[in-house]
């Protein structure tokens, strides 16, 4: 999604930004604000959690937290979530853009 589909602070045009969210917060399938599919490349188990490493459609790498036996097999192509406050927004000097 774009960004101004959620109320974010408006940056100046042409400003480049990041944007950041913690693998804890991405859930496979979430009924989330915030989507993108991903194909998953590693899957890390690590007893009750695990870490499936995935690559976005434009090449950036994800990493989404899990937990419980159930994670994706490498190669899926996932849909992973998060909720807007779990979002984090970054301008091209690394500072918190604040809401």
């Amino acid at each position: 999604p774009a960004f101004d589909a959620f109320d974010w602070p408006v940056a100046a045009p042409g400003a480049g930004l990041k944007l950041g969210v913690r693998p804890e917060h991405l859930q496979i399938d979430a009924e989330a604000g915030f989507k993108l599919s991903a194909t998953v490349e590693l899957v890390e188990r690590l007893g009750e959690i695990s870490y499936a490493h995935a690559r976005a459609r434009n090449g950036q790498a994800v990493v989404a937290e899990m937990r419980g036996r159930d994670v994706p097999d490498i190669g899926d192509v996932v849909t992973l979530g998060a909720a807007e406050r779990d979002l984090h927004l970054f301008d091209v000097e690394g500072r918190a853009v604040r809401r």
